[in-house]
């Protein structure tokens, strides 16, 4: 079910406490104005978030939840203009159930590939459908999303750990060509602005995998799941792009 963050705080009594666990975390995280995602921190202010809550469902269909709130946040994206909805990402917090001796960062990866093959609409033909071309990203209802992957395996990366529960931020890709093209001047300031801000946050400790969409050095599913050290990156993209045609909805 999507929850806006207005309506949270009335629903928070009657919530399971993981839920509860997850919201104060993600809150102490956000609120902090050091936090280096400038757009998270606006959005926080003027209580502009969206909400899943992820549970695992019954083999087969574990990311059930996620799929229906994904589909009810297309849907927000799709009938609003998009100078009103530039600062309302969602927030997919998936429950501790998922904590099952596999990496967290892995059932990311599963959620993706599971929304995607109950996808209802086919993927956008401007899009490539290889994840290691440049101008490939996520799709969902016709939608170009980028997806950040927060989890509690992450220490160095402390801008993408956002408490004890893996966490998707998701926005319409568009919106950062709004924000923050990194094809213009601002833009770019914007983005030089954060990525210091990031720098700063971690210690010093700088993602390498930060650029901008298109290029060939900076792929974007790369930029969904960082990696450190201690938190590799898959070699290759864990995403599996169905058959034309092939349809699981």
């Amino acid at each position: 079910m999507l929850i806006s963050q207005q309506d949270l705080h009335e629903k928070l009594p009657s919530m399971q406490a993981w839920e509860n666990t997850a919201w104060n975390e993600i809150e102490q995280k956000i609120q902090n104005p050091d936090f280096p995602c400038i757009f998270s921190l606006k959005a926080w202010k003027i209580q502009s978030l969206y909400l899943v809550f992820c549970h695992k469902g019954s083999p087969g269909n574990e990311y059930e939840d996620f799929i229906q709130g994904l589909k009810s946040y297309s849907e927000f994206i799709i009938t609003t203009p998009e100078s009103e909805r530039l600062f309302n990402p969602l927030l997919v917090v998936f429950s501790p159930d998922f904590h099952d001796g596999h990496s967290l960062l892995a059932h990311g990866w599963e959620a993706l590939n599971h929304a995607h093959r109950h996808d209802p609409s086919p993927w956008p033909d401007s899009v490539s459908r290889n994840p290691d071309d440049a101008s490939w990203s996520f799709c969902f209802c016709g939608i170009e999303y980028f997806i950040n992957m927060s989890s509690p395996e992450h220490i160095q990366l402390q801008n993408r750990n956002l408490g004890s529960h893996l966490v998707f931020v998701i926005n319409a890709r568009r919106n950062f060509d709004l924000v923050a093209n990194g094809q213009t001047p601002d833009g770019q300031a914007t983005r030089t602005r954060i990525r210091d801000r990031v720098a700063d946050y971690n210690q010093g400790f700088r993602p390498v995998e930060l650029g901008s969409y298109g290029t060939v050095e900076n792929l974007e599913w790369k930029q969904y799941q960082l990696s450190e050290p201690q938190v590799p990156r898959p070699a290759i993209c864990p995403f599996t792009q169905k058959k034309t045609g092939e349809n699981f909805a």
